[in-house]
């Protein structure tokens, strides 16, 4: 008889007699067990032989119990499978009441894998060891070593993880071993911190391979780095500061001028702003808005602010201070200050203080006098200046002389004016004394 026939042979009498095919959801109950006691005793499948066990962290195992007392849906509905031998051959065959064929369900995200050879977090063996009491106590007729094994954990693990929990110490403690190193002999700290006192500017690498190359001591580096703070001769190096060449304080107006130019944008062109500040008294003597930063439009701008001053004024004053831009280092201003036998005076390059009054000016500029006000006319601009100007010099206060204008230090008598001040306090006190007297009366 051929394969073929055999097989529809087998066929035939499968569908006149059907085998006695025990399924799990049809075998009746024993006596003494109840419904849930069935379904525990097949349910239940060990997990120590899979290649890679998961844990489902959060939700109910398989292999676990649920504390209801009674098969639950889920399980009355759940289809299995039930196993007929046929020839040689296994053959899966379902029961009638059965929908589709039982699997394994899939690992849900958030499950923990228990590999061989993990390193555990303190969070992930606090939940291992709740799952394991929680498994004890739904299920008491497992002893803890089944359940262990089920879970692929050793039960050395077990007890250590109990015991560093009883302590606080879940959390892993790893220990990185030191290599036990010798410290410098008396003899070479003594020549390390004479080289050190003897070469200051010398870093503690650079020491290092200086004296090894001397022959005068063989450290590594962090042994000299050790013996040099333990002596505090580390970071002995100062930096080279150049002293500034700071011209004494001027001590009359028109004594000494600032100047500097500061970019401004109107109608979406860039021009440029040029003041002459007075240093003793911060009074603004001129300002112009000329259209490029050439010399000669520099120069002529320093020409109309001369022509401001007392032909008789002091020669060599005003001392100009400017920075070293191109306009004040030309052959045109350099030939101008010749010509009005002025002083100029060059501020140290990168050092933008020097000139501090009139970039203090400009600022004060910015946010005062051109914000909203400046719009896309140059001659509107020009006029919102001339008004900033009047204003700053003849009405407001100036932190830097006493809370004065700048025309009572430039054209006025300060020292009366604050004489005035103290006057008007003295009265305003009497005035106020006799006023809570009359209420007191």
């Amino acid at each position: 008889m051929t394969l073929r026939e055999q097989r529809n042979e087998s066929r035939v009498s499968f569908q006149e007699s059907p085998p006695n095919v025990e399924c799990r959801n049809q075998t009746p109950y024993r006596e003494g067990r109840s419904q849930w006691q069935h379904h525990v005793e097949f349910s239940l499948r060990s997990i120590r032989h899979r290649t890679s066990p998961l844990l489902s962290m959060g939700a109910n195992s398989r292999s676990g119990c649920t504390p209801s007392t009674a098969p639950t849906k889920a399980w009355t509905q759940t289809s299995i499978t039930c196993r007929r031998s046929i020839g040689e051959r296994d053959r899966k065959i379902t029961c009638s009441d059965c929908g589709v064929e039982r699997r394994e369900p899939p690992v849900k995200k958030g499950a923990l894998a228990l590999t061989p050879d993990r390193r555990y977090t303190a969070a992930e063996k606090q939940e291992l060891l709740d799952l394991v009491a929680r498994a004890r106590a739904l299920c008491p007729n497992r002893t803890l070593h089944e359940i262990l094994a089920d879970l692929g954990l050793s039960p050395a693990t077990f007890y250590d993880w109990q015991q560093r929990k009883a302590r606080g110490q879940l959390e892993n403690q790893i220990i990185v071993p030191k290599a036990t190193r010798l410290p410098a002999t008396p003899h070479e700290v003594e020549h390390v911190v004479w080289y050190a006192e003897s070469h200051p500017l010398l870093g503690y690498k650079r020491l290092t391979w200086a004296l090894i190359d001397e022959n005068v001591a063989f450290l590594r580096p962090w042994m000299v780095y050790a013996i040099l703070a333990e002596h505090h001769l580390l970071g002995r190096r100062t930096e080279a500061v150049q002293e500034l060449d700071r011209p004494a304080e001027p001590v009359a107006p028109d004594q000494r001028w600032h100047t500097d130019l500061m970019n401004l944008r109107i109608n979406g062109r860039w021009f440029y702003l040029i003041d002459f500040l007075d240093s003793y008294s911060r009074y603004l003597v001129y300002w112009e808005i000329v259209l490029t930063a050439k010399a000669n439009a520099i120069t002529l701008a320093g020409q109309r602010a001369i022509e401001n001053l007392d032909p008789s004024r002091t020669p060599g004053w005003p001392e100009i201070v400017h920075d070293n831009g191109p306009q004040f280092i030309s052959w045109e201003w350099r030939r101008f200050i010749q010509d009005i036998q002025a002083t100029d005076i060059s501020t140290m390059a990168h050092h933008p203080q020097s000139n501090g009054r009139v970039e203090r000016y400009h600022r004060t500029t910015q946010e005062e006098a051109l914000p909203g006000k400046v719009s896309s006319d140059l001659y509107q601009a020009r006029e919102t200046l001339q008004q900033w100007q009047h204003y700053y010099n003849h009405e407001r206060p100036h932190s830097a002389i006493r809370y004065l204008r700048p025309i009572d230090y430039y054209r006025g008598d300060p020292a009366k004016r604050l004489a005035e001040r103290e006057e008007k306090l003295r009265q305003g006190a009497i005035e106020r004394v006799a006023y809570w007297q009359n209420q007191v009366a």
